[in-house]
């Protein structure tokens, strides 16, 4: 597994929901140091679904398709974004209210 060198910078983007769990997004954070931009993607905090921001920084459903394709054509980058959904698996959940 490769290791890799972060710069984190936080972001807060408009309201959106995860089309996978729901949860209301509203920041987002990067290990490169970017500022998200329509086309960017992006790991839900609360499911760790690989997501993408659509053209008003609405969080979009990456398809099955889409990841074979990052696969193929930049697995560098699809390992990135599958460390840091293990990240977000690993976090220690909050019981719900």
């Amino acid at each position: 597994m490769a290791m890799f060198k972060f710069n984190w910078r936080e972001s807060r983007v408009p309201e959106s929901k995860c089309p996978y769990c729901d949860k209301l997004q509203d920041g987002a954070s990067s290990p490169d140091g970017y500022t998200p931009e329509p086309g960017h993607y992006a790991v839900c905090m609360n499911c760790a679904s690989l997501l993408r921001f659509g053209e008003n920084m609405e969080l979009l459903p990456v398809l099955r398709d889409e990841i074979n394709t990052l696969r193929n054509e930049e697995p560098e980058f699809l390992e990135k974004m599958e460390l840091m959904q293990r990240a977000v698996r690993s976090l220690p959940r909050r019981p719900k209210k």
